[in-house]
């Protein structure tokens, strides 16, 4: 059976009306052969027994006639010799007749029993018979009334016992035609029977077959089917383990439905094989391997694609990442580092102020005293010294403010460079989380963070850069004022080298010592307010910094979410946008071989 239904459903149905054909067939068979044989017995027992009785009954008949046209002979021979004369003239007639009939008879013996009987009726009717109707005929002609008497009671005897033997022939045709009735109506039983069991047969084949084939056929289409409309209509791709197992079984035939269900069964693999790397997937492991049928497998290169381009997005944006959160924290440490050097800046600058408050007052006292200058000079010349070397450091201060503001104007060039970066590498991230779909939301929205954190932090190093400037001129000015001072402090050495032809001109030099220290001292706070101005600034960078790397560092939880492929980036052609972003191989693809399981 197993052979039968591995058959082509063509074959299957071939053999299936090809023994229905067979069925018809014996049916018909058996109902010509059956008709055949009761026409046969129908005809043998017309010519055996229906036609002999005919013959009997015409030779009794004629054989009747005989006797009564001898009666009639010897009755009116005296009386009416012409009707005694026609009767003669009968009497030859009827024994045509009989001797016609009797050798039809003959022809329809087929019985050794009957054939004696006709044997015997031969024997009486060509013998003695013959003999009394001539003696009768010559009495008549003789006008021998006791002649004709006594040969007309012999024939009538002789009549009587020749008609004892048709009858015994008539009851045996009789006989022989019941048994021939009997025997066709057993016929017609037996061929009614025949035909009722082989026609039962048929129908019970037909209806098996029936069964059979649409089982075959409705069965394994019916669980597709069922199967088909789980998977279409809920999306639902866990079938039931009986499911599994009639499919599986469908599918080791090799007719149509068994190709059928082998060729769904494999569909199926392949689906459920991808919407397991698709759960993967969304689970955040992007290690994934995505196996295709073929290199036309459309919906297993758009899963092979999708994953490529996840590990290469999540990998530009892993890498970028890192390299925000290092910068970041880079910025952090150099605006810390700023605020101290600015807060040191201003430590320097209140002590200046402090020393070039001292010098002022002492000119002030040197204009009030300037006739005690002779005596004072050596006192005047200590101190004038004491504030060269003061206004050297102040001069030096200037310098290392000059030179820190260059530095933190370059730091914040970095800062100004990485939030650019940061705000294309924000936009290329919403750009990938649009094209993610609802997937990608949560993403766009810390893009959208990123994006504007950077923008803070441009605007912030915008406004640093500007104010460093503006530190970078007034300590210029602070420099040259303080090259001025030195020169002064260089003429006041000299001065009260010469202090003793030169009193008279104390007091003019000292109130311009003091103008020229005033103004100093305005340079000073100058100063001393961009280096509070620096530090306020320093920390602002300092505080955002810091919270660009808090940001950075969600960020980095975010993506560490999903698990990439060794060296995952994306192609160079969907990177080719984000500048000086690093470059990263594509992982390779690997193609497995199908596992060949069926769900």
């Amino acid at each position: 059976m197993s052979g039968y239904k591995n058959l082509k459903l063509k074959s299957k149905l071939m053999i299936s009306f090809l023994i229905l054909a067979v069925l018809s067939l014996i049916i018909g068979f058996v109902g010509i052969l059956g008709t055949g044989l009761i026409s046969q017995e129908d005809q043998e027992m017309y010519t055996e027994n229906t036609a002999p009785m005919g013959d009997l009954a015409s030779m009794y008949d004629t054989l009747a006639s005989q006797r009564i046209c001898a009666a009639n002979m010897v009755i009116f021979n005296t009386e009416d010799p012409a009707f005694a004369q026609d009767e003669t003239a009968a009497l030859t007639e009827k024994e045509q007749l009989f001797e016609t009939a009797f050798t039809d008879y003959a022809q329809t013996i087929t019985t050794p029993e009957e054939q004696a009987l006709y044997d015997a009726m031969s024997r009486l009717y060509y013998g003695d018979f013959a003999t009394l109707k001539a003696n009768l005929r010559a009495a008549v002609a003789s006008g021998d009334t006791g002649a004709m008497a006594t040969a007309m009671k012999a024939i009538d005897d002789m009549g009587a016992e020749i008609s004892g033997y048709m009858d015994e022939a008539f009851a045996m045709n009789v006989s022989a035609a019941a048994d021939k009735v009997a025997a066709n109506q057993q016929l017609v039983t037996t061929v009614f029977i025949v035909l009722v069991v082989v026609v039962a047969i048929g129908i019970l084949v037909a209806i098996y077959f029936a069964f059979f084939l649409s089982n075959l056929i409705a069965k394994p289409m019916g669980r597709i089917m069922q199967a088909t409309q789980q998977a279409g209509e809920t999306g639902n791709l866990h079938f039931s383990d009986e499911m599994v197992a009639q499919i599986k079984a469908d599918a080791a035939f090799k007719d149509e439905t068994g190709q059928t269900a082998l060729a769904f069964a494999t569909m199926m693999d392949g689906i459920i094989e991808k919407a397991e790397a698709l759960e993967r997937v969304a689970q955040g492991d992007l290690t994934v391997t995505v196996q295709k049928a073929s290199g036309e497998d459309t919906l297993g290169n758009a899963l092979e694609q999708m994953v490529g381009n996840l590990n290469g997005m999540f990998g530009e944006i892993n890498t970028t990442t890192e390299q925000v959160s290092s910068g970041s924290g880079q910025i952090a440490v150099g605006a810390q580092n700023l605020a101290q050097a600015t807060t040191e800046q201003s430590a320097t600058v209140e002590e200046l102020m402090a020393s070039v408050g001292q010098v002022a007052e002492q000119t002030r006292e040197n204009a009030a005293r300037a006739e005690q200058a002779a005596g004072l000079a050596n006192s005047i010349k200590s101190s004038a010294q004491q504030g060269a070397e003061q206004m050297g450091r102040m001069t030096q201060a200037v310098e290392d403010i000059n030179a820190a503001s260059q530095s933190i104007s370059a730091v914040i060039k970095v800062i100004d460079d990485i939030a650019f970066q940061t705000n294309i590498l924000a936009l290329n991230a919403a750009v990938e989380a649009a094209r993610a779909g609802e997937h990608g939301k949560g993403f766009a929205v810390v893009a959208d963070e990123v994006r504007n954190l950077a923008g803070k932090s441009a605007e912030a190093a915008k406004d640093t850069s500007s104010l460093i400037a503006n530190t970078v001129e007034k300590a210029e000015l602070g420099a040259q004022i303080a090259q001025e001072t030195s020169q002064s402090l260089d003429t006041i050495v000299e001065g009260i080298n010469e202090s003793t032809t030169l009193v008279g001109e104390i007091a003019a030099a000292s109130e311009q010592q003091n103008i020229a220290f005033e103004e100093i001292n305005k340079g000073i706070e100058q100063v001393s307010q961009v280096v509070q101005t620096n530090s306020a600034t320093a920390e602002e960078s300092a505080a955002a910094a810091e919270e660009m790397n808090s940001q950075a560092d969600t960020l980095q939880g975010m993506v560490a979410r999903f698990k990439l492929k060794q060296n995952a980036a994306l192609p160079a052609a969907d990177r080719k946008h984000l500048g000086a972003a690093p470059q990263a191989s594509t992982a390779p693809v690997s193609y497995g071989s199908d596992s060949g399981y069926i769900f």
